[in-house]
């Protein structure tokens, strides 16, 4: 694969896995099946990897040593999501969650600093963790995506 096609698959994934990442905050409420909620998350994680990788190779020079940390914080953090329960008895999800969102901001942060992509870019990974948030602490926060979430359902099934 050439660093081109890593940057521009990077980039609809990177798209694709924050869309999904706002959908599946309300997962829980709108998913009845704890299978089809998995493989949503292990989608949006693997959607937010790629654009990960591609974010950073596409600006390795510029992302210095506070972006390198945050895009290996990020990584960490969703290997740690999706190993939570092979890896330990206490439940490391809502760590690995906070790493991987510390992650993503501070990458895409120091990217938006060193004036590579433009300021919207942070600003919806953060976001993203903010909807993840409504969507897991305020109750009735789901009720619009629940109307969507059963129009997909009944286009996909």
């Amino acid at each position: 694969m050439t660093r081109s096609t890593l940057v521009r698959a990077g980039g609809l994934a990177a798209i694709a896995g924050g869309a999904l990442r706002a959908v599946a905050s309300f997962a829980p409420l709108l998913i009845d099946s704890n299978v089809e909620r998995e493989l949503l998350y292990i989608l949006v994680d693997m959607c937010l990897t790629i654009g990960l990788l591609g974010l950073s190779a596409r600006h390795s020079k510029s992302i210095g040593w506070l972006g390198a940390t945050g895009l290996a914080l990020a990584l960490v953090g969703l290997v740690t999501v999706r190993a939570n329960r092979a890896i330990s008895t206490v439940d490391l999800y809502p760590a690995g969650a906070l790493a991987t969102a510390c992650g993503v901001i501070f990458l895409t942060a120091r990217v938006w600093v060193a004036r590579r992509i433009p300021g919207w870019a942070p600003l919806a990974f953060l976001l993203s963790t903010l909807v993840g948030l409504l969507g897991s602490y305020v109750r009735g926060a789901e009720w619009p995506l629940r109307l969507v979430w059963r129009d997909l359902r009944r286009c996909v099934y």
